[in-house]
């Protein structure tokens, strides 16, 4: 199942990237999309350390 949110807000990060990549650099948009990566990863394990914790806690 797909929250509203979500999906809007990967829309936007890829018409973000499509934008990025168009007007400037191969390499500034490779930039964009590894801190993309690296912020979805941090993202989703404080969310589930958060989870975890406030059922054990």
């Amino acid at each position: 199942m797909f929250s509203t949110g979500s999906s809007v807000l990967f829309t936007s990060t890829l018409f973000c990237v499509f934008l990025v990549f168009h007007t400037e650099s191969l390499k500034k948009t490779r930039s964009l999309i590894y801190g993309l990566i690296f912020s979805n990863i941090a993202i989703t394990h404080l969310s589930y350390y958060f989870l975890r914790t406030s059922y054990h806690g």
